[in-house]
């Protein structure tokens, strides 16, 4: 099992699912826009049986993204909003490396330079690190393995942010009870990051307040004004 959650923050768990189809999804919903997306998938969490092979594959996929300038047709990932921002994901992975965590592919700058960042899969990063619990909000999945899917619910949870998971796994009844107890705003079953302008969008914890999209966003966006009338006898 897979879980992911996005930046705010997201992971996905993959049980059943085939670890292949696992890292291509998460090498578009991962690194579209360089993870510069508030629903970008950001921590991978895998149970034990298949995180060496979902690892092995997001790497696969991650190395494959070809990194250049925004308007070349061929680009799939350009670089990030300015350098200030591009230095602060920079100071992130830093910070990784010198907590001991492992770059198994990217892990700093990139071609052709200034603001560009590589695509970065990182492991080895304890729970309660900065990158697993802040939003790196750049182009990089941090991959954390979990004894069971227990181990999974507890990891994906204990985070100070809710805003949307992702759920991979062939058990129907498995995704519906991760549904159920993961505690984020939005969670998607075997993809990450489709919207729709009817479904609500918005997070738990500090993700943020209320609802956008949908007619469940329409109380946030109205100011309501109650007017009480004592009428004549």
């Amino acid at each position: 099992m897979s879980i992911s959650n996005s930046a705010a923050r997201h992971p996905p768990l993959s049980s059943t699912s085939r670890p292949v189809e696992v890292a291509d999804v998460l090498r578009g919903a991962g690194f579209y826009n360089a993870g510069q997306d508030c629903g970008a998938a950001s921590r991978v969490i895998v149970t034990a049986q298949f995180h060496d092979r979902v690892a092995e594959e997001l790497v696969r996929a991650v190395s494959s993204l070809r990194v250049g300038a925004p308007a070349d047709p061929g680009t799939e990932m350009g670089p990030l909003a300015h350098a200030a921002h591009a230095e602060r994901v920079r100071g992130v992975l830093d910070r990784a490396a010198e907590a001991r965590a492992s770059f198994l592919t990217g892990g700093g700058g990139a071609d052709p330079g200034g603001c560009y960042v590589a695509p970065t899969v990182v492991t080895d990063a304890a729970q309660h690190s900065e990158i697993v619990q802040r939003e790196v909000f750049g182009p990089v999945i941090s991959v954390q393995r979990a004894a069971d899917a227990e181990a999974a619910y507890t990891m994906a949870n204990d985070v100070v942010c809710g805003l949307a998971a992702s759920i991979f796994t062939r058990d129907i009844g498995q995704a519906m009870d991760a549904a159920r107890r993961l505690r984020f705003g939005t969670v998607w079953i075997n993809d990450h990051g489709v919207s729709a302008s009817e479904m609500p969008w918005g997070g738990f914890k500090e993700s943020g307040h209320g609802r956008e999209r949908s007619v469940y966003s329409l109380e946030e966006f109205t100011e309501l004004e109650h007017v009480m009338v004592k009428l004549p006898a």
